[in-house]
């Protein structure tokens, strides 16, 4: 193996490592500071808590799932800088209005009925 490639190898594996610490320090940002912002609205008055809940569900199944396609992208696509780049923020786009969505109809649709 030649130093060039031990080197690439080094850059790669860095990047991974950037790459799992940046969504993962989202994830914790926004799962904690989100939880925290609902449990102190909710604490008040329930439609607070909804409309809490509605400012924090977004962000945080974006980054949890930009965090899954941060581990996929890791160890999936090895070899392929911009797949290990991409797959997280598309996922995250994804798992975010997903999250978002599904919030919304369950507290409008689902939470009433109960």
């Amino acid at each position: 193996m030649t130093e060039t490639t031990e080197l690439d190898e080094a850059k790669e594996k860095r990047l991974g490592y950037l790459n799992l610490a940046v969504w993962g320090g989202l994830t914790f940002l926004f799962c904690c500071v989100g939880s925290a912002v609902v449990g102190f609205a909710g604490a008040d008055s329930e439609s607070a808590g909804v409309t809490a809940t509605y400012l924090a569900a977004g962000p945080a199944c974006c980054s949890v799932s930009g965090l899954l396609g941060a581990v996929i992208g890791m160890f999936a696509f090895a070899g392929k800088t911009g797949l290990r780049i991409g797959l997280p923020i598309g996922l995250g786009v994804v798992g975010g209005l997903f999250g978002g969505v599904g919030t919304v109809f369950f507290f409008e649709a689902i939470f009433p009925s109960l």
